[in-house]
């Protein structure tokens, strides 16, 4: 669950970055990850909450968080991630993580 002060600003934020969109309610939207994963965004004091999330390509998510309006921090290059942590416009965390996985999961 994501707290907003503004559920609409950061509902735009998530889709505009990727996530479909399942339902807005006004006070409440919800988002869904590739994979079924839904993420509640709701009225509430904002900047609350950390997310970790795992992209396959970290180079592009980076690019696309940035131009959605994310506060991001330079990728570092390590083992077996790359990372960024960036904040969303509501200023939750959002620590991102290359994907690891090598061959059929």
């Amino acid at each position: 669950m994501l707290p907003a002060d503004d559920v609409a600003r950061l509902r735009g934020f998530y889709t505009e970055v990727g996530m479909r969109l399942v339902v807005d309610m006004g006070r409440a939207a919800i988002v869904e990850l590739r994979g079924g994963t839904h993420i509640v965004i709701h009225s509430g004091t904002s900047g609350a909450t950390s997310l970790d999330l795992i992209v396959d390509d970290i180079d592009d998510t980076w690019t696309t968080m940035v131009a959605a309006g994310a506060n991001a921090s330079p990728i570092t290059r390590g083992h077996p991630h790359d990372q960024f942590v960036a904040s969303d416009p509501e200023g939750n965390e959002l620590v991102i993580n290359s994907n690891h996985a090598m061959g059929p999961v």
